[in-house]
């Protein structure tokens, strides 16, 4: 466990619940971005550690069993909720150590995302905008790691146990 992070996620990774985890730390991030963006640089500059688990669509009580225990056990505040069409997030966050997590539902998939150290949170517009103007082979490694992330393999086919969706990050009660 890297210092820092909660007991309660570092069980959770080790359950039969995370279908795949990914690992980041600063110098992998920095080789996904081979454009040499400045924009990219100065949002994960402050990052110590990231941490994808893709769950699995089994239990649907697990995302807001994690986010209850996250607040009323581990001091984690509810900083954000954001729904989109096919998309939810929630993000929690806690100053000490700095760490933030995120909740997201994605179509029929749902990640448990944390993100210790500080995100240059203000430097996000720009960064997205110059990636989405960007064609490279930068935004190519983004996309593969992202179709991998989600279970994808090299022909596009969804590798995931279950596509049944269940909304699990409703608000729940603390």
């Amino acid at each position: 466990m890297v210092s820092g992070q909660s007991d309660y996620l570092s069980q959770l990774k080790n359950s039969e619940h995370v279908e795949r985890a990914f690992y980041f730390y600063p110098s992998t991030l920095r080789v996904l971005n081979p454009g040499d963006d400045p924009h990219f640089y100065k949002v994960i500059r402050g990052i110590k550690k990231v941490a994808i688990l893709r769950m699995d669509n089994v239990d649907p009580k697990i995302m807001p069993e994690t986010i209850r225990h996250l607040m009323t056990e581990e001091a984690y505040v509810d900083l954000m909720s954001m729904d989109a069409p096919g998309y939810r997030i929630r993000t929690l966050g806690k100053d000490e150590p700095m760490e933030y997590i995120l909740f997201i539902e994605a179509n029929n998939d749902r990640y448990i995302v944390s993100i210790q150290g500080q995100v240059n949170v203000l430097q996000l517009p720009s960064t997205f905008e110059s990636l989405s103007q960007d064609d490279s082979e930068g935004n190519f490694i983004v996309g593969d790691l992202v179709s991998r992330i989600q279970g994808r393999n090299e022909r596009g086919f969804h590798e995931s146990r279950d596509s049944t969706r269940q909304d699990s990050i409703q608000n729940p009660e603390p």
